[in-house]
């Protein structure tokens, strides 16, 4: 549960929700996650450096990332926007959506299947109050106990469309 764990505001405004037994460091520009999860959210003007397992991924505005430590690498979860991961001299973009495996030297960016969602909602990609990112349909439900909510979401679908001057029948 999200209140078990902690809350740190950076000076710059960035925020990050650490989980319970994580270990965290952090500095003047950057957070670094020695063991645990936690959730970087980077608002509008502010700027933050992520490094998880031997990678830097900076983080700029309006970007929200969750990450994971253990003992055979690291995650980092794109929420919002977009990150790239410096590894070993190359960079991996992340968008949104998508899980940037760390696996020694590696970077492996796939679609993710299933976030377990931690931060009680903070991971969201998207919301009723704004614009769909990277979805085309949302359902979005509530737990019983109205402590946490889960969206699925559909990434592509297939429509058939016939153009009638500048109409669309589909």
């Amino acid at each position: 549960r999200r209140e078990e764990g902690a809350r740190v505001r950076l000076d710059g405004g960035a925020s990050v929700v650490v989980d319970r037994s994580s270990r965290l460091k952090v500095r003047a520009t950057s957070v670094e996650l020695e063991r645990g999860r936690a959730f970087v959210d980077a608002p509008a003007g502010s700027r933050v450096d992520v490094l998880l397992a031997g990678a830097t991924s900076p983080i700029a505005e309006k970007t929200a990332v969750a990450i994971e430590r253990g003992e055979a690498g690291g995650k980092l979860y794109v929420a919002r926007g977009e990150a790239t991961v410096q590894l070993g001299g190359r960079d991996e973009v992340v968008h949104g959506g998508e899980t940037a495996s760390l696996e020694g030297s590696k970077v492996v960016v796939a679609p993710e299947r299933s976030f377990d969602d931690w931060t009680a909602g903070l991971t969201a990609p998207w919301s009723a109050s704004g614009p769909p990112r990277r979805a085309l349909a949302e359902a979005t439900g509530r737990s019983p106990d109205g402590s946490a909510s889960a969206s699925l979401a559909t990434r592509s679908i297939d429509v058939r469309a016939t153009i009638h001057g500048e109409a669309a029948e589909t």
